[in-house]
Parts: C-alpha cells; sequence; structure tokens
C-alpha cells in the first residue's frame, strides 16, 4: 500500500526537478563561456 504511494510522489517530482536544474546549468555555461553562441543556443533550442 505505502510502495504504491510512494512511487507517484517521487517519480514526477524528481525528473521535473532534476531537468529543469540540468537545463540552467547548462544554459548558463555555455553562455558563461562566451564565443560560439549561435551554435550552442541552436543546439539548446533543437535539444
Amino acid at each position: 500500500m505505502s510502495s504504491k504511494q510512494q512511487r507517484p510522489d517521487m517519480a514526477p517530482r524528481r525528473p521535473s526537478a532534476e531537468l529543469a536544474r540540468r537545463r540552467r546549468r547548462v544554459r548558463a555555461h555555455r553562455n558563461r563561456h562566451g564565443p560560439g553562441r549561435r551554435d550552442q543556443h541552436a543546439d539548446t533550442a533543437a535539444a
């Protein structure tokens, strides 16, 4: 009983938080580099 309740609660929260944090970090890290903004920006938009 408890296992079923924990699965749906932790499943949607983990990926949503990880994806949001990873996407923000990647954008900031690539923007900080400076050169190659167009190529990197296109990759982020496509992905």
